[in-house]
């Protein structure tokens, strides 16, 4: 099983979600043009109310799918924390969360090394393998920061032999220094047989 990034503990009972009053306040937080339809408004303004919304849906996994929408626009958020949580909230969807795959593929690129570890994480989570991902996730076993490592030889592993392509970098990463990555990357490469 992969390393899931955790996120911050939930404070608000589930219902302060599932009633949430209706707004377009969601858009202007998460750098996305206002929507003339209503949407759901995540919590209070603010980041402190988006993060706790967010981490609020972690407890449904897949039931979280009418946010789904939400969480992916949440991707661009701002704030590092707030896109790592709605990564998260997006991986716990598993299967169900495929049409947010391009918003999470875009994160793999994220200047903050947790947001690319929460992406590569969502991305195995999720489980459907495309040849742009396992390229970028290729490219990230060479990521400075040893979780991104570790979760891109994860989601490689998940996806078994369609990550061919990326093996003769798996094969580098069984020397580096991080034991922890050594290990997802002997797991990954037992995972492509």
């Amino acid at each position: 099983v992969g390393r899931r990034p955790e996120g911050t503990a939930v404070r608000r009972p589930l219902s302060f979600v599932l009633g949430l009053s209706l707004s377009g306040a969601i858009g202007a937080s998460a750098q996305s043009p206002p929507s003339t339809e209503r949407e759901p408004r995540f919590g209070p303004p603010g980041t402190h109310g988006r993060l706790e919304a967010v981490c609020s849906l972690f407890p449904l996994g897949p039931a979280a799918k009418p946010f789904l929408p939400v969480l992916t626009r949440i991707t661009r958020d701002p704030d590092a924390e707030v896109r790592m949580a709605a990564l998260n909230a997006l991986g716990r969807l598993g299967p169900q969360g495929r049409a947010a795959i391009p918003a999470v593929a875009e994160r793999l690129e994220d200047p903050v090394a947790g947001v690319r570890s929460h992406a590569a994480w969502a991305l195995g989570s999720i489980g459907v393998p495309g040849a742009r991902v396992i390229s970028k996730l290729a490219e990230l076993l060479r990521d400075e920061d040893p979780h991104v490592r570790e979760n891109s030889a994860w989601t490689l592993g998940i996806y078994g032999k369609a990550s061919l392509p990326a093996l003769a970098a798996l094969e580098r990463l069984l020397r580096d220094a991080s034991p922890r990555v050594r290990e997802r990357a002997a797991g990954a490469l037992s995972g492509i047989g």
